[in-house]
């Protein structure tokens, strides 16, 4: 997994994980149960952006902050980038 991972507490998710498939600083965005995590390239640096970013579309977060990537977000990552080097070849 390149970056870190950010789990995101908020509400509307749907909204919220649309809107931050294109925030800045954000590579990646997905459901997670009842959250949403992120990677990001600097936690620290996104968090308070991510905020305002979210707070501006009226988003409410109850929750962000940065996490331990699971087995599984470590899978996921894995395939997405094998399935991405797929997708290059000729």
């Amino acid at each position: 997994m390149k970056g870190e991972l950010l789990l995101v507490e908020c509400a509307p998710l749907g909204d919220a994980v649309e809107a931050l498939q294109s925030a800045p600083g954000v590579t990646d965005a997905s459901v997670f149960g009842n959250a949403l995590h992120l990677v990001v390239g600097d936690a620290a640096v996104a968090v308070p952006q991510l905020e305002s970013f979210l707070a501006k579309r009226g988003i409410a977060v109850s929750r962000m902050e940065k996490i331990r990537p699971s087995l599984e977000d470590a899978f996921v990552s894995l395939t997405t980038e094998h399935d991405a080097a797929e997708e290059r070849k000729p």
